[in-house]
């Protein structure tokens, strides 16, 4: 990487602190280097791909039947995907905005029902 004049130990600083918007703006940058044929940044997508296959299987195993991948990387990394988890990919019925905020209510309909079971008034 030019931008860490290609030294080792301003990789590792930078990882020391990077955030995860920092590692994902790495991404188009490895997805780039993938199709003009980089072998590293080949298997890099590769791995993502079968990162995302194991969360798939356990998930699947738990009873998941519905899967969703979103954000930058889907497109690219959705071919690299096994037949098992592409099987049951769908799409995305809302953004991670979304998602984070229906968990929240469900999470805020337990607790209330928990403190009505406990008899509090409130």
């Amino acid at each position: 990487f030019d931008r860490f004049a290609s030294d080792p130990r301003r990789i590792v600083q930078w990882a020391g602190t990077a955030r995860p918007q920092d590692f994902a703006a790495l991404a188009p940058i490895a997805v780039e280097h993938a199709q003009l044929g980089d072998s590293e940044a080949i298997a890099l997508i590769g791995r993502a791909a079968h990162h995302i296959d194991a969360i798939a299987r356990r998930l699947m195993q738990l009873g998941v039947r519905r899967l969703a991948i979103m954000g930058g990387l889907a497109d690219t990394l959705r071919p690299l995907l096994s037949m098992e988890t592409t099987a049951n990919l769908v799409e995305p019925a809302g953004d991670a905005l979304s998602g984070a905020l229906l968990l929240a209510r469900v999470e805020a309909d337990r607790l209330a029902l928990n403190v009505k079971r406990q008899g509090h008034v409130g």
